[in-house]
């Protein structure tokens, strides 16, 4: 089983973007990126042709439990789809997890009163036992403040998010610090190593980065010496 990173963070944060460089500077069959597949969500759509994403901002009353079961179902499929097919990788490095999914996103709806008792127990029983076989080894938590996640997801204009409230970001970025505060930060390893294992990175990505490998000022390239830091650590 390869080591599975995970990164994590609000709506707007910088998670795509960031994947993208990681991707582009590690030219290594060992290690396999894995983007959110937003692609798959938007290929499910009703006779009007609006998606099932599109349908969630608009009644999350309505579409929620629908949403993240797709959600559960398209992160797991390509997770298992791609470490078949690439049985000598050393890591997978995902867009988001399914232990988010749940920690973040399910219980958000389920204290909302939008996914019921029942639908959170399900969701649950599925979620847990996937991750007894796929468990994540650490997270890389990309942290913006929530006004300007706002910002960057109304300059991007990305289908199904021109609903998005600046509420909706606060509370997303309260549950991802819950749950992060309390996920272990180092991981005991054998004595004959020089220090504990990280477990998890977390980057403030409140400023402007233009992603210039060329500017020695673009603070993007401190953020991807960081994680590519972290990635090495576990010596894919």
């Amino acid at each position: 089983m390869p080591v599975i990173l995970s990164i994590e963070g609000n709506i707007g944060s910088g998670k795509s973007t960031i994947l993208k460089y990681l991707q582009d500077n590690n030219q290594n069959d060992a290690i396999i990126f894995l983007k959110e597949p937003v692609d798959k969500w938007e290929k499910i759509k009703d006779n009007e042709g609006l998606t099932l994403l599109e349908h969630f901002y608009k009644d999350p009353s309505k579409h929620a439990f629908m949403f993240q079961i797709m959600a559960f179902a398209t992160r797991m499929q390509i997770l298992k789809e791609t470490i078949e097919k690439n049985p000598d990788c050393k890591m997978v490095v995902c867009e988001r997890s399914i232990l988010a999914d749940q920690q973040v996103f399910a219980n958000m709806l389920h204290t909302d009163g939008l996914i019921d008792s029942m639908g959170i127990s399900i969701y649950t029983t599925m979620a847990n036992n996937y991750l007894k076989d796929y468990p994540l080894d650490g997270v890389i938590y990309i942290d913006a403040d929530p006004s300007i996640c706002s910002d960057r997801i109304n300059k991007r204009k990305r289908t199904g998010e021109s609903t998005i409230s600046v509420d909706y970001l606060n509370q997303c970025k309260e549950y991802h610090d819950n749950w992060l505060k309390h996920y272990p930060i180092y991981k005991q390893v054998p004595e004959t190593t020089a220090s504990d294992q990280p477990l998890l990175l977390h980057i403030k990505t409140n400023e402007n980065a233009e992603f210039n490998t060329q500017n020695k000022n673009d603070v993007a390239n401190n953020w991807l010496e960081q994680i590519q830091t972290f990635i090495n650590s576990f010596n894919p």
